[in-house]
């Protein structure tokens, strides 16, 4: 199923006339299937507690030999409800051309700042490698480099969702401060206890609620004869073994996603494999293959079109004049955004246009779209294998599909295929085409906001 995609290549380019190509756990039970309107009692009132300033981050992904900034934003709420459990969100944007952590910023606020059903919900957006305002170094980007960068985002030792739900952990189960919990967690994951006890110990001992934490990591650090009695050093021990029990949880499902477009399928392949353990996943479009081949196929004389093309976008000259021609310009972008990224081309204003052209001028901008225009990202070959990966999380974590009323036809069989499919445990139908995240935030922030509180109200 194509995704958000910005190119229309004139009939003689490559012979591809793309002018005709405009339509480009917790708790699992039977699937359930909805279909929601605009029109329906959906709450359009303003969030219902105060949000935090949406913090923005940068952090470093280490992938082969290269160090690439990576552009997150944080979502927390604030006021009522701060000392309820707490969860993650984790909302990766649909890749495309002109992806970008904003197209989920409207979903974010809305969730973040509502009654979470007893839970304290905040929400991490993150852009893709290549993406958005994220660095866009000349990597060969396939389907396994993206999926490897999302794993890596989520459970590497300095990640940011990592080191978010260790704080969940620790200040939910144990009400320590949060300096101590990030002091903690950085440092035990050095490996080597005898190193990581005292300099904890050392940097924690000033903080607020740190001097008896620092007491136990002081007495755990000295050699085992100096220790008093043994109940004293037995108790001691234990709650240090607590403190490495919920740290092993890190690794587990503290958190849940959200994608859109292949993102969704990119997070739902890796859950499969285990590389990610999120207690939910919501799926919005989903989708599964690029713009060219869902509309010409994959066999072998179009790969060897599709190479030719992406070899030429990632040319140091002639790959810019063919970009700029064929992407990156206003004209295309507004064309695309009015034909199959939104349902209501009186939606497509001129600043999301402004917006997203200034992404595709970005150092780097072309290598990722090359790749995805011609299916190099597509996490999988066909729909029979799209439907077989949802198929794999039957019974172990519950998946919502959101489906688009007015997605274009290819996209739009794709996304039906999954109706009633095993493994997916709801699906939704809402206003929109590809990007309904964007286009109608609140009516989507409603169907998964109200998918969080079937799954998570009873347990917190």
């Amino acid at each position: 199923m194509a995704a958000a995609a910005f190119l229309r290549l004139p009939s003689a380019s490559l012979s591809l006339p793309l002018q005709s190509s405009r339509p480009i756990s917790p708790r699992v039970t039977k699937s359930l299937i909805f279909k929601v309107k605009a029109s329906t009692s959906v709450d359009y009132s303003s969030p219902s507690k105060p949000i935090s300033t949406t913090n923005s981050g940068s952090w470093k992904w280490k992938y082969g030999g290269n160090s690439v900034n990576i552009h997150f934003e944080r979502l927390e709420n604030g006021g009522a409800g701060a000392d309820q459990p707490r969860k993650d969100i984790l909302l990766v944007p649909t890749i495309s051309d002109v992806s970008t952590v904003e197209e989920w910023r409207g979903v974010a606020e809305e969730i973040v700042g509502r009654d979470g059903g007893g839970i304290n919900w905040s929400a991490t957006i993150v852009d893709w490698p290549g993406l958005g305002y994220s660095d866009r170094p000349k990597l060969d980007y396939n389907a396994d480099v993206m999926e490897r960068f999302l794993v890596d985002f989520v459970t590497a030792p300095d990640s940011p969702v990592a080191s978010f739900v260790a704080v969940i952990v620790f200040s939910s189960v144990l009400r320590w401060n949060s300096f101590c919990v990030v002091q903690y967690v950085s440092l035990r994951r050095m490996g080597n206890r005898e190193v990581v006890w005292p300099r904890m110990g050392q940097q924690i001992s000033s903080s607020k609620d740190g001097r008896s934490m620092a007491d136990l990591v002081s007495y755990a650090s000295q050699p085992m004869e100096k220790k008093g009695e043994a109940g004293e050093f037995k108790r001691k021990k234990r709650q240090i073994d607590e403190l490495n029990s919920f740290y092993e949880k890190l690794r587990n499902n503290d958190y849940v996603v959200f994608g859109g477009g292949h993102a969704a399928t990119v997070a739902v392949k890796a859950t499969r494999k285990g590389s990610l353990k999120p207690q939910a996943i919501a799926a919005v479009a989903p989708t599964w293959a690029g713009p060219l081949p869902i509309v010409f196929g994959k066999d072998s004389s179009m790969e060897t079109r599709y190479g030719l093309l992406r070899g030429t976008l990632r040319a140091p000259a002639l790959g810019w004049m063919m970009y700029n021609v064929l992407v990156s310009n206003e004209k295309s972008i507004t064309s695309q955004y009015k034909s199959h990224v939104y349902a209501d081309p009186e939606n497509v204003t001129p600043d999301i246009i402004d917006s997203r052209y200034a992404l595709t001028k970005r150092k780097g901008a072309r290598y990722v779209p090359a790749a995805f225009l011609t299916g190099m990202l597509d996490p999988v070959g066909s729909r029979e294998e799209f439907v077989r990966l949802f198929a794999g999380l039957e019974g172990n974590v519950p998946v919502l599909v959101v489906s688009a009323t007015d997605a274009p036809k290819r996209s739009k069989a794709e996304m039906e295929a999954l109706r009633g499919a095993k493994g997916v445990s709801k699906f939704v139908e809402v206003p929109g085409a590809l990007l309904p995240q964007e286009e109608y935030p609140k009516v989507v922030a409603e169907e998964l906001y109200r998918f969080l509180l079937e799954n998570f109200e009873s347990k917190a």
